[in-house]
């Protein structure tokens, strides 16, 4: 049986048909008007008669391999049976040429190194690196990296302007759905380089239950910190954002002064940071007379193996011949009291194993008995509450609702027995501390306020 020959020109393969009726006032009728367009971009074309030459210039000047591999079908067969050694030299020619810059092509590639450079905090001479352009070059010779100033000037700004469209939209379709309540958290940090910044996150659900969070805006902030500075820098970015203070259910920040003062002047329902206020109350904790030494000589422990990579093949070898767990001390970061706990639970798992290999060089670090009691009473105390803040720290999940529950429970280790007595003690001031500061909160009062705006726009 023959097979039916394919009517038509062969650019119908690059291209998609459309027809829909159309009124012609001349006439006084509908009449048909048939369009193409191209399936590598956005390009679309008014066909008249059926003539296809400006489809097939659209072709040779945007998608040049497309072309040739369409405009000569007969060399298509011959091409299957030929070696990949042994290019055409019209295929040849389209390697070598250059993707048009206004090509899906070059779009899609030009993209991707501007989310490398922006949502990885790359610098922007990276473009300018022989070995990057090297590397992009054996990826696709015949896309050309746009240069530095491209990018600053051109490329990043229209990405930003793209986003910054996106998240409005965003914004606008939840202040019109049945829940147009958004929750703010706010932050001052520094850079690298020591310039202060201030960042703006509003969090929100869609109509489909579904958590959203964005970032409005990081705000350079060299003015005094002040609480007064702060609400205007605040008040900025949501005027720029449109969102009125109806729109605010509440705002999460530290419990520093400047950070109260600002919640005053904004007029702001202020949750004070959970995750915060227990780093604080624990690290008051560890701040006690016979704690501190202890953190301080774990910290000194640390240290020593992460600078000598001899005495921790030594810590290895030691720790694998006890049938425990290979591992340096952890490091600890001052903000992160957690980094804390883990540093000790690791000195405190394998703190036979520390002294058989400090002790021949570095006797000042051998924990005497009554610091190993330490030890083991402050991972004891703490471990519970380690937990918790793992489990207070996801961006997809809900933690709002968990925050009462969580302040009870640390509530409920007062009643809970441990061996020790002191880390009894130790664990029950960060309750003391954190129901100090939650006092106003725990009495709910915050909570139905929110569930009210919440619900009296539904």
């Amino acid at each position: 049986m023959s097979s039916k020959k394919k009517s038509g020109s062969d650019v119908w393969e690059a291209f998609t048909k459309h027809t829909e009726m159309k009124y012609d006032k001349g006439r006084g009728f509908s009449v048909s008007e048939k369009t193409a367009k191209c399936k590598f971009c956005k390009f679309t074309k008014v066909i008249i008669r059926g003539n296809t030459s400006a489809l097939w210039s659209h072709l040779e000047h945007g998608h040049f391999a497309e072309y040739c591999k369409y405009k000569n079908p007969a060399q298509k067969s011959v091409n299957k049976s030929k070696s990949a050694s042994q290019p055409t030299i019209t295929m040849s020619i389209a390697a070598a040429t250059p993707y048009d810059p206004k090509s899906k092509e070059y779009q899609e590639r030009t993209n991707a190194i501007i989310e490398y450079i922006t949502a990885d905090g790359r610098p922007l001479c990276t473009v300018e690196s022989e070995k990057f352009i090297k590397m992009l070059r054996v990826f696709d010779n015949r896309y050309k990296v746009p240069d530095r100033r491209t990018l600053t000037e051109s490329k990043i700004p229209a990405k930003y302007m793209e986003v910054r469209t996106g998240i409005h939209r965003l914004l606008e379709r939840n202040k019109n759905s049945c829940i147009p309540i958004f929750s703010l958290t706010t932050d001052l940090w520094s850079s690298s380089t020591m310039e202060p910044y201030i960042s703006l996150t509003a969090h929100f659900i869609t109509d489909s239950f579904e958590m959203k969070r964005v970032t409005l805006e990081t705000k350079y902030m060299p003015d005094k910190h002040t609480g007064v500075n702060i609400s205007q820098a605040v008040i900025e970015m949501l005027n720029d954002w449109d969102l009125e203070r109806r729109h605010i259910s509440a705002i999460t920040t530290d419990s520093a002064a400047n950070m109260l003062k600002f919640a005053e002047e904004c007029n702001l329902e202020r949750i004070p940071c959970f995750g915060h206020l227990l780093h604080n109350g624990v690290s008051k904790a560890l701040a006690k007379e016979e704690v501190a030494p202890v953190i301080t000589k774990a910290k000194r422990i640390s240290a020593y193996f992460h600078q000598s990579h001899q005495k921790t093949k030594l810590l290895h070898e030691t720790q694998k011949a006890a049938h425990k767990t290979e591992k340096v001390p952890h490091g600890s970061c001052p903000t992160r009291w957690g980094s804390t706990y883990e540093l000790l639970n690791d000195v405190n798992n394998s703190i036979d194993e520390i002294k058989k290999v400090v002790v021949t060089d570095r006797q000042s670090l051998v924990t005497t008995p009554d610091e190993d009691t330490v030890l083991k009473r402050v991972v004891e105390a703490f471990k519970s509450l380690n937990d918790m803040t793992d489990g207070l720290s996801a961006e997809k999940s809900v933690t709002g609702s968990g925050f009462l529950p969580m302040l009870r429970l640390v509530r409920s280790f007062c009643w809970e027995a441990m061996k020790d007595q002191r880390g009894r003690e130790y664990r029950n001031s960060v309750f003391d501390y954190m129901k100090n500061k939650y006092a106003r909160v725990e009495n709910v009062r915050v909570v139905l306020l929110i569930l009210f705006q919440m619900f009296s726009v539904i």
